[in-house]
Order: structure tokens, then sequence, then C-alpha cells
């Protein structure tokens, strides 16, 4: 409890080094780092949350059928967003994750949320009357936790697990599919699946919602023997501020650049490598830059966001907030689960 206590409070009084309380995990090559203070998810949040999650299926193109789509219509059973909040108490947005990893970090860091993520999972087995899958493919096998997390599940009635291969027979249970977006041969799956597959990652979301613009714009276009072509014309750069530019699909921070006019480091990349992901057309969006928070318990060095799952209630057909991890890093904006990163439990107040 003094713990969960010094995460709320605003003090001038930062601690010089992590606490001894911090543990490690080994989980495949990997070292997680867990901090047991809970950061709060308080009521505004939460319904700004569920506001956006819920107001995110109308936004995704119908060719991100899959098994949610055509029962719930919504492409995911869940989701996570990343975010901070301003003082003010307004969630600013960094991305909204249509098929998340990290379950095994969420297991260990904040087991209250795995658990409903379990739960929901179980609520879906009962509804369909088939017997839940889980599929990781060879690419996921090795450079992702979903072998591990899949383990807790092992005493889930009836579950099958099919590791590194196209589950035969895929129509007998309803799936949850952890694949590279381009191992084709998992494509088929689809009409199974609780998440997307093919076009996990799309970021086009976000131009709907208003939380990024597109870089380049159509001025105008021809007409051909081979059709229309058009004439694509590149917005202007605001060199002068922060911003972020990200790619058209994408995740685990793939072409994705922060830039700071005062900032030529810590995670932030330079005016001439972002000029080139633009010029390669391997960033198509950009977004305002939103300072990571600070918090109270965490030495000055160290910037954190935070990652809050939402599962799909079938009761209400409405996602809801199931909590989630803070996650952390010294010296660095770009925030992911890096090998100097520290994680810990962010719960529904």
């Amino acid at each position: 409890m003094f713990f969960k206590k010094i995460a709320m409070q605003q003090t001038t009084s930062r601690p010089s080094f992590l606490p001894e309380i911090v543990k490690t995990f080994t989980v495949g090559n990997w070292k997680i780092r867990t901090l047991p203070i809970e950061v709060p998810i308080y009521a505004s949040e939460k319904s700004q949350l569920e506001s956006l999650a819920n107001q995110w299926p109308a936004c995704f193109n119908s060719k991100h059928a899959n098994w949610m789509t055509d029962v719930f219509g919504v492409p995911s059973v869940v989701i996570r967003i990343d975010y901070t909040v301003s003082f003010e108490g307004k969630v600013n947005v960094y991305e909204i994750e249509d098929r998340p990893a990290g379950f095994e970090i969420d297991a260990l860091a904040s087991a209250k949320a795995f658990q409903a993520f379990v739960e929901t999972l179980k609520n879906i087995c009962e509804y369909t009357n088939k017997p839940l899958g889980i599929c990781v493919s060879r690419g996921r096998m090795f450079n992702s936790d979903d072998f591990y997390w899949a383990q807790r599940l092992k005493d889930f009635g009836g579950i099958r697990m099919v590791f590194g291969e196209v589950p035969t027979n895929p129509e007998d249970a309803i799936w949850f599919v952890r694949t590279l977006r381009d191992e084709k041969e998992y494509y088929a799956l689809s009409p199974y699946s609780l998440t997307t597959i093919k076009y996990e990652g799309d970021k086009s979301y976000g131009i709907a919602l208003k939380l990024w613009k597109p870089l380049k714009y159509i001025v105008g276009g021809m007409d051909s023997f081979e059709g229309i072509y058009e004439f694509k014309r590149t917005i202007e750069i605001p060199w002068s501020k922060p911003f972020v530019v990200k790619p058209g699909f994408g995740c685990r921070c793939e072409n994705v650049h922060l830039y700071h006019p005062k900032r030529p480091s810590n995670g932030f990349s330079t005016k001439t490598k972002i000029e080139k992901a633009i010029a390669n057309n391997e960033v198509h969006y950009i977004q305002e830059y939103y300072e990571p928070e600070s918090p109270a318990f965490l030495p000055t060095e160290y910037a954190m966001i935070r990652r809050c799952y939402l599962v799909f209630d079938i009761a209400s057909k409405a996602y809801k907030v199931i909590g989630g991890q803070w996650e952390a890093r010294p010296n660095c904006h770009k925030i992911h689960g890096a090998s100097d990163a520290v994680c810990g439990p962010l719960v529904v107040t």
C-alpha cells in the first residue's frame, strides 16, 4: 500500500534509483523488470478510453473481416490503447493496437488485467459453444511473448494449441491467431479468428478519429490508358515543433520517428532521417507529439506511458477497460519493451 500511495502523489522528492522491490523475470531471450507500484485509471480516464475504443470499429475497412466482425461488427476481441494523461486529465493517444502483444508482461505486471482477458476468452467460447484455439506462427515463436502466455492457458477446457504451423480443421474452434503480417498461409484463418490477421497494424483509423493527419494529399490527376494517375504532395513539415511520423501499417514502433527541434537523441530521429523515411514512402502519417509522463515514484531520467487493454464485452456489446501496465524507460522517449524498460500495474479504481 505504501508504494501505491507514492504512485499517486505529486512531490518534488524523487528517488535517485529504482526501488529495491523491482523484480526481474526471464521470458525467452528477454528480461522483464516489474515494479509493483500501481498507477490508477480514474473514472474520467476510463470514460475517455472506452469512448474512443467504441468509435474505433467504424473506422476499420470491411477488408478486415474476421469472425469478430462477422458476428459483433468489431475487428478484435481485445485491443490496447497506448497513451499518456495530461495534467488536465486529457487522454493523449499514441496508438490503438488492434492485435496487441505483451500478454505475458501483463500477466507478470498486472495479473488482474490478464485474468480479465482470460475470462473474456472463456465467455466467447461459451457463446460459440466451441473450444478456444491459440495459433502462434513460426515467425512469432521466438520474437514475441506469445508462446509463454499461451502456456498459462493450458488448463483452459478443451483448448487447442498450435505452434509453428497452420492448424488443421480450424472450423472446429475459435482462434486467437498470432502471426506476422506477411505470413500469408495464415490468412485463411480469418473466418475463425478473434482478431485481425492480414491487416494487423493498419493505422488508417487515426484519420477518422482525428488522431493524426496524412503526410501526403492528392492535388490532381489525369486519365491514361492504364487508368488514373494521382498527383500527391507532401504537407509542409513543421520542423520548428516536435511531432511524430508513422507508417500506414506497423507495430512495435516499426518506422515510427519522433522529432524534436531541441532534442537530437534520447529516442528522437534527426531531420535527415525523417526526410529519408518520407522520400522512401516508409511513413504516411504525422501526429502531434505528446510528452511522456514523469511520475514521482521513478527517478527523473525515466519517462512513462500507459498501456491499457480493453476487451469486447458480449453482454453490453461494447469495449470495456480492464487495466494493463505502465511502462517506462530511462533517457529515452521512444517507449516500448526494451531491455532497459521497467513496467508495473495500471489498475481501474
